[in-house]
Protein backbone atom coordinates (compact mmCIF):
# COMPACT_ATOMS: atom_id res chain seq x y z
CA UNK A 1 0.00 0.00 0.00
CA UNK A 2 1.52 3.32 -0.63
CA UNK A 3 1.75 6.76 0.64
CA UNK A 4 2.23 10.09 -1.21
CA UNK A 5 4.81 12.67 -0.02
CA UNK A 6 2.47 15.57 -1.53
CA UNK A 7 0.49 17.84 0.17
CA UNK A 8 -1.38 20.72 -0.55
CA UNK A 9 -0.81 23.54 2.26
CA UNK A 10 2.65 22.76 3.41
CA UNK A 11 4.79 25.94 2.12
CA UNK A 12 7.78 27.06 3.79
CA UNK A 13 11.64 26.10 4.03
CA UNK A 14 10.33 24.04 7.20
CA UNK A 15 13.11 23.35 9.87
CA UNK A 16 11.30 21.77 12.89
CA UNK A 17 8.11 19.34 13.04
CA UNK A 18 5.68 21.17 14.91
CA UNK A 19 2.46 20.55 13.03
CA UNK A 20 0.33 18.91 15.53
CA UNK A 21 0.19 22.25 17.39
CA UNK A 22 -2.85 22.66 15.19
CA UNK A 23 -4.56 20.32 17.09
CA UNK A 24 -5.40 22.64 19.52
CA UNK A 25 -6.37 25.38 16.87
CA UNK A 26 -10.19 26.07 16.46
CA UNK A 27 -11.65 27.32 13.83
CA UNK A 28 -12.59 30.87 15.41
CA UNK A 29 -8.86 31.62 16.17
CA UNK A 30 -7.45 30.70 12.54
CA UNK A 31 -6.98 34.03 11.48
CA UNK A 32 -4.47 34.42 8.11
CA UNK A 33 -1.65 34.84 10.34
CA UNK A 34 -2.45 31.27 12.29
CA UNK A 35 -2.86 29.99 8.48
CA UNK A 36 0.26 30.84 7.86
CA UNK A 37 1.67 29.04 10.58
CA UNK A 38 -0.35 25.79 10.26
CA UNK A 39 0.97 25.49 6.79
CA UNK A 40 4.71 26.66 7.40
CA UNK A 41 4.86 24.06 10.96
CA UNK A 42 3.27 21.06 8.84
CA UNK A 43 6.00 19.95 6.46
CA UNK A 44 8.14 16.70 7.55
CA UNK A 45 11.94 16.56 6.79
CA UNK A 46 10.92 14.72 3.49
CA UNK A 47 14.81 12.81 3.88
CA UNK A 48 15.44 10.04 6.29
CA UNK A 49 18.86 8.94 7.28
CA UNK A 50 18.68 4.39 7.23
CA UNK A 51 18.97 3.69 11.28
CA UNK A 52 17.97 0.14 13.37
CA UNK A 53 15.67 1.51 16.29
CA UNK A 54 17.95 0.51 19.45
CA UNK A 55 14.14 -1.50 20.49
CA UNK A 56 14.80 -4.23 17.63
CA UNK A 57 17.97 -4.50 19.24
CA UNK A 58 18.99 -6.18 22.51
CA UNK A 59 18.51 -3.33 25.05
CA UNK A 60 19.46 -3.28 28.72
CA UNK A 61 17.67 -1.62 31.18
CA UNK A 62 18.56 -0.93 35.13
CA UNK A 63 16.51 -0.78 37.97
CA UNK A 64 14.53 1.79 39.97
CA UNK A 65 17.20 1.01 42.71
CA UNK A 66 19.92 2.19 40.52
CA UNK A 67 18.89 5.89 40.44
CA UNK A 68 20.79 6.53 43.94
CA UNK A 69 21.92 9.38 45.50
CA UNK A 70 25.77 9.19 45.84
CA UNK A 71 25.95 12.49 47.88
CA UNK A 72 26.27 12.75 51.64
CA UNK A 73 26.63 16.09 53.81
CA UNK A 74 30.02 16.85 54.20
CA UNK A 75 31.23 14.35 51.24
CA UNK A 76 32.99 15.34 48.11
CA UNK A 77 30.97 13.58 45.13
CA UNK A 78 31.42 12.72 41.73
CA UNK A 79 29.41 14.98 39.80
CA UNK A 80 27.11 12.92 37.19
CA UNK A 81 28.02 11.91 33.67
CA UNK A 82 24.47 12.72 32.70
CA UNK A 83 23.94 16.32 31.42
CA UNK A 84 22.07 18.94 33.34
CA UNK A 85 18.21 18.95 32.88
CA UNK A 86 18.28 15.02 32.10
CA UNK A 87 15.37 14.89 33.80
CA UNK A 88 13.82 17.91 33.67
CA UNK A 89 14.54 19.95 30.87
CA UNK A 90 12.23 21.12 28.73
CA UNK A 91 14.57 21.75 25.84
CA UNK A 92 16.05 17.87 26.33
CA UNK A 93 12.64 16.42 26.33
CA UNK A 94 12.00 18.25 23.25
CA UNK A 95 15.45 16.69 21.55
CA UNK A 96 14.56 13.52 23.00
CA UNK A 97 11.63 13.41 21.07
CA UNK A 98 13.67 14.14 17.84
CA UNK A 99 16.52 11.48 18.30
CA UNK A 100 14.64 8.82 20.47
CA UNK A 101 10.60 8.69 21.16
CA UNK A 102 10.04 9.12 17.34
CA UNK A 103 12.21 5.91 16.51
CA UNK A 104 10.45 3.78 18.33
CA UNK A 105 7.37 1.46 17.89
CA UNK A 106 4.75 1.78 20.71
CA UNK A 107 1.91 -0.20 21.78
CA UNK A 108 -1.22 2.04 22.04
CA UNK A 109 -4.58 0.02 21.68
CA UNK A 110 -6.07 -3.36 21.42
CA UNK A 111 -8.01 -4.64 18.27
CA UNK A 112 -11.24 -5.49 20.59
CA UNK A 113 -11.62 -1.46 20.46
CA UNK A 114 -11.85 -1.79 16.71
CA UNK A 115 -15.01 -4.44 15.88
CA UNK A 116 -17.28 -2.06 13.52
CA UNK A 117 -15.56 -0.96 10.43
CA UNK A 118 -15.33 2.91 10.85
CA UNK A 119 -14.23 2.68 14.78
CA UNK A 120 -11.78 4.64 14.84
CA UNK A 121 -9.22 6.03 18.25
CA UNK A 122 -7.03 9.16 18.25
CA UNK A 123 -3.95 8.73 19.68
CA UNK A 124 -1.07 11.38 20.53
CA UNK A 125 2.75 9.50 19.83
CA UNK A 126 4.99 10.11 22.16
CA UNK A 127 7.11 12.16 19.88
CA UNK A 128 4.18 14.62 20.02
CA UNK A 129 2.73 13.27 16.25
CA UNK A 130 -1.28 13.70 16.45
CA UNK A 131 -2.11 10.12 14.98
CA UNK A 132 -5.47 8.02 14.43
CA UNK A 133 -6.57 4.60 14.25
CA UNK A 134 -9.37 3.70 11.97
CA UNK A 135 -10.99 0.15 11.00
CA UNK A 136 -11.56 -0.51 7.50
CA UNK A 137 -14.42 -1.94 5.61
CA UNK A 138 -11.89 -4.66 4.84
CA UNK A 139 -11.26 -4.98 8.69
CA UNK A 140 -7.63 -3.40 7.73
CA UNK A 141 -6.70 -1.25 10.73
CA UNK A 142 -4.70 1.73 10.04
CA UNK A 143 -3.15 4.71 11.31
CA UNK A 144 -2.30 7.90 9.57
CA UNK A 145 -1.09 10.98 10.85
CA UNK A 146 -3.75 13.53 12.20
CA UNK A 147 -3.66 16.33 10.02
CA UNK A 148 -5.71 17.07 6.48
CA UNK A 149 -3.73 17.64 3.81
CA UNK A 150 -5.52 20.55 2.29
CA UNK A 151 -4.19 23.28 5.81
CA UNK A 152 -3.11 21.04 8.58
CA UNK A 153 -6.32 21.02 10.54
CA UNK A 154 -7.06 17.63 12.41
CA UNK A 155 -9.33 15.48 10.52
CA UNK A 156 -10.60 13.94 13.68
CA UNK A 157 -10.91 17.04 16.08
CA UNK A 158 -14.13 16.15 18.37
CA UNK A 159 -14.54 12.90 19.94
CA UNK A 160 -11.41 10.72 20.41
CA UNK A 161 -13.22 7.80 19.84
CA UNK A 162 -16.27 6.86 17.62
CA UNK A 163 -17.34 5.65 14.01
CA UNK A 164 -17.62 7.21 10.78
CA UNK A 165 -18.09 5.90 7.66
CA UNK A 166 -16.07 9.28 6.06
CA UNK A 167 -13.43 11.08 7.48
CA UNK A 168 -13.79 14.59 7.18
CA UNK A 169 -11.67 17.60 7.82
CA UNK A 170 -14.49 20.33 9.51
CA UNK A 171 -12.49 23.11 8.03
CA UNK A 172 -12.68 23.32 4.16
CA UNK A 173 -14.37 19.88 3.61
CA UNK A 174 -12.13 17.60 2.54
CA UNK A 175 -12.89 14.07 2.87
CA UNK A 176 -11.28 10.88 3.48
CA UNK A 177 -12.31 6.82 3.10
CA UNK A 178 -11.38 4.52 5.38
CA UNK A 179 -8.46 3.95 3.52
CA UNK A 180 -7.10 7.58 4.13
CA UNK A 181 -8.09 8.22 0.32
CA UNK A 182 -9.57 11.62 -0.72
CA UNK A 183 -12.62 11.50 -1.46
CA UNK A 184 -14.00 15.35 -1.64
CA UNK A 185 -12.17 18.47 -2.02
CA UNK A 186 -14.30 21.42 -2.05
CA UNK A 187 -13.21 24.00 -5.09
CA UNK A 188 -10.55 21.66 -5.67
CA UNK A 189 -12.02 18.58 -7.73
CA UNK A 190 -11.93 19.19 -11.43
CA UNK A 191 -9.50 21.35 -10.95
CA UNK A 192 -6.33 21.12 -13.62
CA UNK A 193 -2.99 19.84 -12.32
CA UNK A 194 -4.72 18.78 -8.67
CA UNK A 195 -4.88 14.82 -8.52
CA UNK A 196 -6.56 13.65 -5.45
CA UNK A 197 -4.75 10.12 -5.55
CA UNK A 198 -2.13 12.02 -4.71
CA UNK A 199 -3.23 13.59 -1.67
CA UNK A 200 -3.97 10.58 0.83
CA UNK A 201 -3.57 11.04 4.15
CA UNK A 202 -0.15 10.24 5.39
CA UNK A 203 -0.26 6.92 6.55
CA UNK A 204 1.78 5.45 9.69
CA UNK A 205 3.04 1.57 9.83
CA UNK A 206 0.73 -0.84 12.07
CA UNK A 207 0.66 -4.21 13.26
CA UNK A 208 -0.85 -6.61 15.87
CA UNK A 209 0.90 -9.06 17.82
CA UNK A 210 0.02 -12.42 19.30
CA UNK A 211 -1.94 -11.18 21.75
CA UNK A 212 -4.15 -8.25 19.89
CA UNK A 213 -2.41 -5.16 21.19
CA UNK A 214 -1.90 -2.84 18.27
CA UNK A 215 1.62 -1.25 17.73
CA UNK A 216 2.43 1.64 16.03
CA UNK A 217 6.05 2.61 14.53
CA UNK A 218 6.61 5.96 12.76
CA UNK A 219 10.24 4.69 11.69
CA UNK A 220 9.01 2.03 8.81
CA UNK A 221 7.54 2.28 5.79
CA UNK A 222 4.01 2.77 6.20
CA UNK A 223 1.58 0.24 5.35
CA UNK A 224 -1.04 -2.17 8.06
CA UNK A 225 0.19 -5.26 9.08
CA UNK A 226 -3.21 -5.33 11.38
CA UNK A 227 -5.85 -7.07 9.98
CA UNK A 228 -8.70 -7.39 12.70
CA UNK A 229 -10.27 -11.07 13.06
CA UNK A 230 -13.82 -10.83 13.95
CA UNK A 231 -14.12 -14.56 14.09
CA UNK A 232 -12.25 -14.78 17.26
CA UNK A 233 -14.13 -14.27 20.80
CA UNK A 234 -14.69 -10.90 21.72
CA UNK A 235 -12.72 -9.70 24.38
CA UNK A 236 -13.86 -6.73 26.68
CA UNK A 237 -11.77 -4.03 27.45
CA UNK A 238 -11.38 -1.76 30.49
CA UNK A 239 -9.03 1.52 30.44
CA UNK A 240 -8.16 4.42 32.54
CA UNK A 241 -4.93 6.86 32.30
CA UNK A 242 -3.11 7.98 35.32
CA UNK A 243 -1.19 11.15 35.53
CA UNK A 244 1.99 11.41 37.11
CA UNK A 245 4.56 13.83 37.61
CA UNK A 246 7.91 12.11 36.94
CA UNK A 247 10.51 11.92 33.53
CA UNK A 248 9.40 8.74 31.44
CA UNK A 249 12.96 7.50 31.61
CA UNK A 250 12.22 5.92 34.78
CA UNK A 251 9.64 3.80 33.30
CA UNK A 252 12.11 2.30 31.53
CA UNK A 253 13.35 0.73 34.51
CA UNK A 254 12.89 -3.26 34.44
CA UNK A 255 10.98 -3.41 38.18
CA UNK A 256 9.20 0.53 36.78
CA UNK A 257 6.12 -1.33 37.34
CA UNK A 258 6.01 -3.88 40.13
CA UNK A 259 2.51 -3.30 40.79
CA UNK A 260 1.78 -5.34 44.20
CA UNK A 261 -0.79 -7.58 42.23
CA UNK A 262 1.35 -8.92 39.56
CA UNK A 263 4.77 -8.41 40.80
CA UNK A 264 6.73 -11.69 40.44
CA UNK A 265 7.78 -11.77 43.93
CA UNK A 266 4.13 -12.42 44.70
CA UNK A 267 3.41 -15.69 42.59
CA UNK A 268 2.54 -17.79 45.70
CA UNK A 269 0.01 -15.60 46.93
CA UNK A 270 -3.83 -16.32 46.09
CA UNK A 271 -4.53 -12.42 45.31
CA UNK A 272 -1.67 -12.46 42.39
CA UNK A 273 -3.21 -12.06 38.88
CA UNK A 274 0.43 -12.28 36.54
CA UNK A 275 2.07 -14.79 35.03
CA UNK A 276 4.22 -13.22 32.82
CA UNK A 277 5.68 -10.24 31.31
CA UNK A 278 6.66 -8.55 28.26
CA UNK A 279 8.58 -5.25 27.32
CA UNK A 280 8.13 -5.33 23.98
CA UNK A 281 9.12 -1.69 23.52
CA UNK A 282 10.12 0.99 25.13
CA UNK A 283 6.80 2.97 26.47
CA UNK A 284 5.02 -0.20 26.95
CA UNK A 285 4.51 -3.46 29.14
CA UNK A 286 2.77 -5.85 28.96
CA UNK A 287 1.46 -8.75 31.25
CA UNK A 288 -0.50 -11.38 31.10
CA UNK A 289 -2.72 -12.49 33.42
CA UNK A 290 -3.67 -15.77 35.59
CA UNK A 291 -7.28 -15.37 34.29
CA UNK A 292 -7.61 -16.78 30.62
CA UNK A 293 -7.09 -14.76 28.03
CA UNK A 294 -6.53 -12.08 30.04
CA UNK A 295 -4.23 -9.09 29.65
CA UNK A 296 -3.03 -5.94 30.97
CA UNK A 297 -1.08 -3.25 29.19
CA UNK A 298 0.54 -0.40 30.20
CA UNK A 299 1.64 2.45 27.85
CA UNK A 300 3.94 5.54 27.93
CA UNK A 301 2.73 9.01 27.07
CA UNK A 302 5.23 11.80 27.94
CA UNK A 303 3.82 15.23 27.95
CA UNK A 304 6.58 17.06 29.58
CA UNK A 305 10.05 16.65 30.99
CA UNK A 306 7.93 16.01 33.92
CA UNK A 307 4.93 14.50 33.25
CA UNK A 308 3.63 11.69 32.09
CA UNK A 309 0.17 10.37 31.25
CA UNK A 310 -0.34 6.35 32.12
CA UNK A 311 -2.67 4.05 30.23
CA UNK A 312 -3.90 0.95 31.97
CA UNK A 313 -6.06 -1.15 29.65
CA UNK A 314 -6.80 -4.25 30.73
CA UNK A 315 -8.16 -7.21 28.58
CA UNK A 316 -10.42 -10.18 29.58
CA UNK A 317 -12.83 -12.45 28.29
CA UNK A 318 -15.88 -11.29 29.70
CA UNK A 319 -16.80 -7.58 31.05
CA UNK A 320 -17.09 -9.00 34.58
CA UNK A 321 -13.65 -10.07 34.50
CA UNK A 322 -11.88 -6.86 33.27
CA UNK A 323 -13.79 -4.83 35.42
CA UNK A 324 -12.96 -6.85 38.67
CA UNK A 325 -9.55 -7.02 37.20
CA UNK A 326 -9.18 -3.73 36.91
CA UNK A 327 -10.86 -2.42 40.58
CA UNK A 328 -8.24 -4.73 42.14
CA UNK A 329 -4.98 -3.21 40.07
CA UNK A 330 -5.73 0.55 40.12
CA UNK A 331 -4.91 1.03 44.14
CA UNK A 332 -1.68 -0.89 42.80
CA UNK A 333 -1.32 1.61 40.19
CA UNK A 334 -1.70 4.62 42.35
CA UNK A 335 1.32 3.33 44.48
CA UNK A 336 3.47 2.73 41.48
CA UNK A 337 3.06 6.21 40.15
CA UNK A 338 3.48 7.80 43.87
CA UNK A 339 6.88 5.76 43.95
CA UNK A 340 8.39 7.12 40.74
CA UNK A 341 7.39 10.44 41.43
CA UNK A 342 9.43 10.93 44.84
CA UNK A 343 12.14 8.95 43.05
CA UNK A 344 11.76 11.39 40.11
CA UNK A 345 11.61 14.54 42.75
CA UNK A 346 14.79 12.95 44.57
CA UNK A 347 17.01 12.20 41.66
CA UNK A 348 15.62 14.91 39.72
CA UNK A 349 17.18 17.73 42.37
CA UNK A 350 20.66 16.17 42.51
CA UNK A 351 24.10 16.47 39.85
CA UNK A 352 25.59 13.20 41.09
CA UNK A 353 23.20 10.50 40.31
CA UNK A 354 24.79 7.77 37.90
CA UNK A 355 23.34 7.06 34.72
CA UNK A 356 21.29 3.38 34.63
CA UNK A 357 21.71 0.97 31.98
CA UNK A 358 19.16 2.41 29.82
CA UNK A 359 20.25 6.10 30.24
CA UNK A 360 24.12 4.83 28.60
CA UNK A 361 21.81 4.08 25.45
CA UNK A 362 19.75 6.86 25.98
CA UNK A 363 22.13 9.36 26.06
CA UNK A 364 24.09 7.69 23.12
CA UNK A 365 21.71 8.05 20.83
CA UNK A 366 20.46 11.38 22.03
CA UNK A 367 24.41 12.90 21.80
CA UNK A 368 24.19 10.58 17.87
CA UNK A 369 21.11 12.48 16.55
CA UNK A 370 22.78 16.21 17.79
CA UNK A 371 26.00 15.57 16.22
CA UNK A 372 24.40 14.81 13.02
CA UNK A 373 21.94 18.21 13.38
CA UNK A 374 25.28 19.94 13.45
CA UNK A 375 26.40 18.74 10.36
CA UNK A 376 23.57 19.01 8.35
CA UNK A 377 22.63 22.61 10.24
CA UNK A 378 19.36 22.06 11.43
CA UNK A 379 17.03 19.74 13.68
CA UNK A 380 15.79 16.59 11.88
CA UNK A 381 12.73 14.48 12.28
CA UNK A 382 13.56 11.05 10.88
CA UNK A 383 10.03 10.01 10.36
CA UNK A 384 9.09 8.31 7.28
CA UNK A 385 6.04 10.34 5.49
CA UNK A 386 5.44 7.85 2.27
CA UNK A 387 7.64 5.94 0.20
CA UNK A 388 11.10 7.68 -1.27
CA UNK A 389 9.75 7.78 -4.69
CA UNK A 390 7.14 10.32 -3.93
CA UNK A 391 9.81 13.29 -3.04
CA UNK A 392 9.01 14.41 -6.48
CA UNK A 393 5.25 14.69 -6.60
CA UNK A 394 6.01 16.15 -2.93
CA UNK A 395 7.66 19.29 -4.45
CA UNK A 396 5.23 19.21 -7.69
CA UNK A 397 2.55 19.37 -5.03
CA UNK A 398 4.16 22.31 -3.13
CA UNK A 399 4.53 24.42 -6.60
CA UNK A 400 1.81 23.77 -7.72
CA UNK A 401 -0.39 24.83 -4.50
CA UNK A 402 1.74 28.11 -4.50
CA UNK A 403 0.62 28.58 -8.08
CA UNK A 404 -3.45 28.13 -6.98
CA UNK A 405 -3.31 29.82 -4.17
CA UNK A 406 -1.61 33.23 -5.67
CA UNK A 407 -4.44 32.79 -8.63
CA UNK A 408 -7.20 32.81 -6.18
CA UNK A 409 -5.65 35.76 -4.83
CA UNK A 410 -5.35 37.71 -7.58
CA UNK A 411 -9.07 36.86 -8.91
CA UNK A 412 -10.67 38.14 -5.62
CA UNK A 413 -8.67 41.53 -5.82
CA UNK A 414 -5.98 43.32 -5.02
CA UNK A 415 -4.82 43.15 -1.79
CA UNK A 416 -7.27 40.93 -0.80
CA UNK A 417 -6.87 37.52 1.08
CA UNK A 418 -10.17 36.17 1.14
CA UNK A 419 -8.65 34.26 -2.08
CA UNK A 420 -7.27 31.56 -0.12
CA UNK A 421 -9.95 31.20 2.56
CA UNK A 422 -11.25 28.18 1.22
Amino acid sequence: MSSHFSTFGSQQDGRDVVYQLSHWVTPAVLTVTALVVSLATFRVLSSRKNHTPASRASFPRGKLSDFTITARNGDVTKVSDLPDGWWTSETNFDDEKRSILVKMPIAVAHASMFQTPGSYRVVLHPAGFPLFLVLGKDRVLRCFHNVCRHRAYPVVSTKQVGCTPVLSCRYHGWSYDLKGRLVKAPKFDGLKGFHPEQNSLFEVYVRTDGHGFIHVDLSLEPRSDAHIDTTTPKRFVESWDVEGAFNWKFAESTDAFSLPSISPQNVGLVKNLSQGHEKPSIMSDIFTLRAPSSYLLITIFPSEAAKCKVTYTVVAKSSESATSSAIRLKSDVAQCISRLEELHAKVGASNTTAPSAHDVVFLEMLHSHLRMEREIGRKSWPVLLGSKENSTRFNAAETLCRDLEVDATRKKGKGSLDGINW
